[in-house]
Order: C-alpha cells, then structure tokens, then sequence
C-alpha cells in the first residue's frame, strides 16, 4: 500500500510531464494533505527530485495553516520548477551515480563525510560540483567508488 506521501510525489510527478512550475502545497490540497509536518516535506521533495532531477526546487513564504500558530504545521510555499538548459550543464553524475549504488542521499552522507544538504545543492545544480573543493570530490568518489572523471558530465 502506498504511503500518503507517495500519493504526493506521484502527482508531482504526473504534473512535471505537463507543467514546467507547480506547487507543493496546491497539490497535498488537491490530495486532501493540509497539515504535513515541516519536518516530512524534505521527504516528499526528495523523492519528487530523485524521480525528476531535471526540476529545481524554490523556496517562498508560508502559506496554508498560517492562521494556526503551532510552527509545525506551518507550510513553506515550495515551488518546483524546470531547469533551464544552463542550469542543467552544472550538473555532474553525483546523483545518477548515488542512485546506480543503491544509496540514498543521507547514505552517502554518511559513507563521505560530506553534509547532506551540500550533497543536495550538487545533485540539483544549485551549487557548481565542478567548482567543489577537491576534497569534496574525492570523498564522494571514494565513497562511490569511482574515479573524480566519472563523477563530471562530459
């Protein structure tokens, strides 16, 4: 059976083949999903990328249960958006690479050393890997096991 959170990145998925920008919180709405924990909506983001990593994600102001003053039910508005052909040359193998393994983003975490969100910020092209400290690259490598050239895209 599947998970509520699974409904929600299926219908994110299903929206990205006809939208290149929707929202989050439209979509747990339309799913009947109006209070979700801040703390459960990283999971949702990063199973909508791991299925659609040509999509970035844009942070903005809380909506929705703002009239509630309890902070965990407060919904960040998070919009997903296509990336643009230059924003998807910064992108590397890191992801693609993760995946192959069988690890999952906080997995790999562990395994290099490397800060999950820095992990994150490469994988979605929001910071350049080709301009990461070689350290960085050698730790994800290692922990991949493959070479620095098989982290790039060509």
């Amino acid at each position: 059976m599947q998970t509520w959170k699974t409904n929600i990145i299926n219908k994110l998925t299903e929206k990205a083949k006809h939208s290149k920008e929707f929202e989050l919180y439209e979509t747990a709405i339309e799913l009947g999903y109006k209070d979700i924990l801040i703390a459960e909506i990283q999971e949702i983001i990063d199973g909508f990328i791991e299925l659609n990593p040509n999509y970035k994600v844009l942070k903005g102001n809380l909506t929705g249960n703002e009239i509630n003053s309890s902070a965990k039910y407060l919904f960040p508005r998070i919009i997903f958006k296509e990336m643009e052909l230059e924003e998807l040359e910064k992108r590397n193998n890191l992801a693609k690479i993760r995946n192959q393994k069988g690890y999952s983003q906080s997995k790999l975490s562990e395994l290099s050393g490397v800060n999950i969100r820095m992990i994150q910020k490469y994988e979605s092209g929001e910071r350049d890997f080709k301009k990461a400290l070689v350290q960085t690259a050698i730790k994800l490598a290692d922990a991949l096991q493959v070479t620095l050239d098989e982290l790039f895209i060509r």
